[in-house]
């Protein structure tokens, strides 16, 4: 009431005494105007506002043509001084309010983050007082269009476009159209906040929308049995598996926030729809438990006209029989994934390539692409696949304990074979390899960490007769006759790790013959290798855009200057463990803009480097250039609070973190910027970690807000106590998005103690596996069994 009043001495003429204007602010409900209250009456003057609306438009175009900040922001503020003396002189003129919205909805663009969003809110707010719903409607799709590339400001964005559409709905101008849009907006959200209830408001609004009869692809009949929340994880779904696909629909678990969305009747529905083309439920045993199987058939059958790629990687509730009956329903399949799978491959699993039934397709005619690493697949199923996959082009055996008789007639049969990936595998041995010479086609050869290997096998690259385009002969034994032969294939990736054979005479051996086509290079734990010898093969090559030289100790300044010769093209670098380059020198690495994967696990150790040089100095000169980082591993170092401050201000876009082993101290009152500034991480490892506590204490680290975070690794943090095992399990909304828990040794929590997670987080699985001290693995490989094996930091 007080500022009504105001309002009307200027509108009015009319001016109350002081005394009357304190009275009324004081008690405005019993407050009566009387005329001695009136102190005066004048005329006001009523301005034509031409002159001012003139001069904002000419100032609101020469805000968004200047090209300096500081003389754009200037001239704006003047814009919006000008817009509302014109509004204040005629404020029932709505061509001023949409005039000053438009002004301020394009000027917003040129700005980001915290002005970007207060320029945007503005100006909805100017046409929601000029009731333009059509301007409105407009600008939100302007809105949506520009939302991909505001990646940083997303969350807020969509808070806005949500206010738009609610504004809308309001007033009775939503259009079907409308409804659809608006559906996809609140599932955006849902996916940011991990909310099931965002999912099922969204999935109401697109049910509206689809029954109102808008072109869509589920139409009334076909979802009408589903719930909402089923509804919009179906929509979501299929919106990931179309994006850039013309064969056909993707269907990919990873695109949900977690996998424990994916039902079967969201599967079933999208496979009777769609043309799904991909099937990728890749760690979702939840599928597959106390399953007969019958639910997985149901969805293939209905899929199996288009099906061309199946992947259920990493579900070991899958056994031989589920798999079995479901493969049978197939019709031509061109590429299965069961790494690790390990109930698949018991007892009776060759029957998983027999017809039992003379009506059954053989499904594995015409199999291209097969992946049994991490298995404990059998000889005889592996013979069974050689006599009956004769297509095969990729297959991998990893980490298996095959034979060699198996392994020879994979070689015999398989001719086609483009890529051979035999990593760790057992039975390879030295007369395996010479089944090489009758794949005319091949490619591609892993065999890193064969132990059984010696230099007569590894020598049969020297006379074979295809030309190699990737070569991984890690911890292999190595000698001039096969970098001789290695020099004359075009590689594009090349991996030596742990060849502790290789030496300076060999590495530039190596430098002189190799083609320009390397991109990815690996010479890592190569002890006898020099600086000057890695510095001439960095050097040498230009299309170098993924480079790991861990745990080579000769590693130092001229190394990294030859790195950042690559900085434009340089997208993942590995310098675990290369304590001799000092905090300049890495400094260097600022230019490297393009990075996303980065590994500077264990660089700096006080017996090595000086304690007054922490990597806190080292963080805060490269952050502002590695916006793209995605990765970061920084685990026993020396970096503090202020280092990792630097970290969560400039990287917005990580997704992996390693900060195990470390003294920082995450929390309220320690890191600023924690966790609202990452609130994309997916895998965050904290093994070893002192400040770990539940509820979060000052000083400690707090794991609220980590929406997004499927994977957290707390092995060895003595502070873990049974009060964080209670408040994780009480507390949905902490980590709501939480599926792989590390815990290994606790001193205060046994084994036992985090069973009553299984009771309320059925999705969870935790993982008492002792992690090791020394590690150059990701944090999704903090637990990793094979040490040659590459990491997704490398």
């Amino acid at each position: 009431m007080y500022q009504l009043f105001k309002r009307m001495q200027q509108l009015t003429g009319i001016k109350l005494t002081k005394r009357a204007m304190e009275e009324l602010r004081l008690n405005p409900s019993t407050f009566r105007v009387v005329l001695p209250d009136i102190k005066k009456v004048t005329a006001r003057v009523k301005h034509m506002n031409v002159v001012s609306v003139a001069e904002a438009k000419a100032l609101s175009i020469h805000a968004m043509r200047s090209e300096i900040h500081h003389s754009g922001e200037r001239l704006f503020n003047l814009a919006k001084s000008k817009f509302e003396r014109a509004y204040r002189a005629t404020p029932d003129n709505t061509t001023i309010l949409n005039d000053f919205a438009r002004m301020l909805w394009s000027y917003a663009f040129k700005e980001e983050g915290r002005p970007m969003f207060e320029c945007l809110s503005q100006a909805f707010e100017k046409l929601c007082m000029a009731k333009n719903y059509r301007a409105i409607c407009d600008m939100t799709d302007e809105l949506l269009e520009r939302l991909p590339s505001r990646m940083l400001e997303r969350a807020e964005l969509l808070q806005l476009a949500h206010e738009c559409f609610s504004y809308i709905e309001r007033n009775g101008a939503a259009s079907p159209e409308w409804l659809l849009k608006w559906g996809d907006v609140l599932l955006e959200r849902a996916h940011m906040k991990h909310s099931d209830e965002g999912y099922a408001e969204a999935g109401k609004h697109f049910r509206e929308a689809i029954e109102a009869g808008v072109v869509h692809p589920f139409h009334v009949g076909l979802v009408d049995t589903l719930d909402d929340r089923d509804l919009a994880v179906m929509l979501e779904v299929h919106r990931h598996g179309e994006a850039g696909r013309q064969e056909g629909t993707a269907i990919d678990a990873n695109a949900l926030y977690s996998r424990r969305l994916v039902s079967y009747p969201v599967l079933t529905k999208c496979a009777t729809i769609l043309n799904v083309h991909t099937l990728v439920l890749d760690e979702c045993d939840h599928l597959f438990r106390e399953q007969s199987g019958v639910s997985l058939k149901m969805v293939l059958e209905r899929a199996a006209g288009k099906l061309r790629h199946l992947s259920l990687a990493r579900n070991p509730s899958l056994s031989s029989r589920i798999l079995r009956n479901a493969l049978s329903v197939l019709h031509a399949l061109h590429s299965l994934n069961l790494h690790a799978c390990y109930q698949a491959f018991g007892s009776g699993c060759c029957h998983i390539l027999v017809r039992e039934k003379p009506q059954e397709k053989a499904w594995w005619r015409k199999l291209q692409r097969l992946d049994l690493s991490d298995t404990p697949v059998e000889d005889a199923f592996v013979e069974r696949v050689a006599e009956e996959c004769q297509l095969l082009e990729r297959i991998d055996l990893s980490y298996t304990y095959v034979s060699s008789l198996a392994l020879e007639k994979v070689m015999q049969q398989c001719t086609r074979m483009q890529e051979l990936v035999l990593d760790g595998c057992a039975g390879l041995a030295d007369d395996v390899m010479e089944g090489l010479y009758g794949l005319t086609r091949l490619s591609h050869l892993s065999v890193g960490g064969c132990l059984s290997l010696s230099l007569a096998g590894v020598q049969v690259l020297a006379d074979l007769p295809t030309r190699l385009r990737s070569v991984d002969l890690s911890c292999c034994p190595l000698n001039s006759f096969v970098i001789d032969a290695l020099a004359t294939h075009p590689l594009g990736e090349l991996s030596l790790r742990g060849c502790s054979t290789l030496d300076d005479d060999e590495l530039m051996t190596l430098t002189k013959g190799l083609s320009l086509r390397l991109h990815t290079l690996q010479i890592g734990y190569c002890d006898n290798i020099s600086s000057v010898a890695i510095s001439s093969l960095i050097e040498s090559q230009d299309a170098l855009t993924r480079i790991s030289v861990a745990g080579c100790q000769s590693v130092d300044s001229a190394v990294i200057e030859a790195i950042c010769g690559h900085a434009s093209s340089l997208s993942s670098l590995s310098l675990h463990g290369c304590y001799r380059t000092g905090a300049n020198s890495l400094k260097q690495l600022a230019v490297c803009t393009a990075l996303t994967k980065l590994n500077l696990n264990s660089v700096h150790r006080k017996k090595y480097d000086c304690p007054h040089v922490p990597l806190d100095n080292v963080l805060a000169s490269i952050a502002p250039s590695l916006t793209r980082l995605s990765k970061l591993g920084i685990r026993r170092t020396n970096v503090s609070n202020i280092g990792v401050e630097h970290l969560l201000e400039h990287c917005k876009l990580l997704q992996e973190l390693d900060l195990a082993h470390s003294e920082v101290t995450l929390g309220k009152n320690s890191v600023r910027g924690w966790p609202a500034s990452v609130r994309h991480l997916r895998e965050l490892s904290l093994a070893g970690c002192r400040f770990v506590t539940f509820p979060p204490r000052d000083g400690s680290i707090s794991l609220e807000g980590l929406c997004e975070l499927r994977q957290l690794n707390i092995s060895n943090c003595r502070n873990v106590n049974r009060q964080f095992v209670e408040y994780l399990s009480q507390h949905g909304g902490v980590l709501p998005a939480l599926e792989v828990l590390v815990v290994g040794p606790c001193s205060q929590v046994n084994e036992s103690g985090f069973d009553v997670l299984r009771g309320t987080r059925e999705m969870l699985q935790v993982d008492y596996r002792r992690a090791p001290r020394q590690s150059e693995q990701s944090v999704s490989s903090d637990i990793e069994r094979k040490p040659w094996k590459t990491s997704s930091l490398n």
